[in-house]
């Protein structure tokens, strides 16, 4: 990923990425691992000889879709990812089939909830689905579920957690088939990533994210492999 443009081609600097500290894929806490994360940013394309208007929107939109889309493609409708945070396992099944079992996986490091808040360390409960891929990050590929829920909206907004005008961006996001807003009280950036450089035995030990639900680099490859974008997620 491009952190400075400068001297690249202009076709690459139309699109960059910038280092923030909330990007979605660096949710762990534990030791020795870089806390730094980044987010997707977009910049006005840069203008240079042979880069017309019309070739700039088109390489943003391309690498655009690249992200958000991914490489896992779309979902199978009947693959179910059921994950039963008691247990600490992850099963995959199309119908009564099961395609695959991870155990032991990780989740929140205080463990999980159904009014899950921004900064909590929870991992949500409920039923998601996979609203973007990223191939590669500081824990390996990472699946971004369509968390908050639009049910968990209108209890936030009852509560007073969110505002109207977030509630509504919720709801449009899910009814439009888009990934909703991330960065309300409610909490964001939830999803399925690997280990990366991580320790194997504080991730067989421990719960240890900050709300993701962690499997193995081994395992995660084999999760993208089965499932894609629209996949159902189911947490209880």
């Amino acid at each position: 990923m491009a952190q400075n443009t400068a001297g690249m081609e202009p076709v690459v600097a139309a699109y960059r990425l910038a280092l923030t500290d909330e990007y979605p894929f660096f949710c762990s806490e534990r030791r020795n691992v870089c806390r730094k994360r980044r987010t997707c940013r977009y910049y006005a394309p840069t203008t240079g000889p042979g880069v017309t208007p019309a070739l700039r929107c088109l390489v943003c939109a391309c690498l655009s879709a690249s992200l958000l889309a991914g490489g896992s493609g779309w979902a199978d409708p009947e693959i179910v990812v059921d994950v039963d945070s008691a247990k600490r396992e992850m099963r995959v099944l199309r119908g009564d089939k099961v395609l695959a079992v991870f155990n032991p996986v990780s989740i929140g490091r205080w463990g999980v909830s159904e009014q899950k808040r921004r900064g909590d360390g929870k991992t949500p409960l409920g039923e998601y689905r996979v609203a973007w891929f990223q191939p590669a990050g500081h824990f390996g590929p990472f699946l971004g579920l369509d968390y908050p829920s639009v049910a968990r909206a209108e209890k936030g907004l009852v509560a007073g957690e969110i505002s109207q005008a977030e509630y509504s961006a919720i709801r449009k996001a899910h009814a439009e088939g888009q990934v909703p807003p991330q960065n309300t009280r409610l909490g964001g950036y939830v999803g399925v990533h690997g280990l990366g450089r991580g320790d194997p035995g504080i991730h067989h030990d421990l719960n240890w994210t900050r709300g993701c639900i962690a499997l193995t680099n081994a395992q995660i490859n084999q999760l993208v492999g089965l499932v894609g974008t629209g996949a159902i997620v189911r947490i209880r």
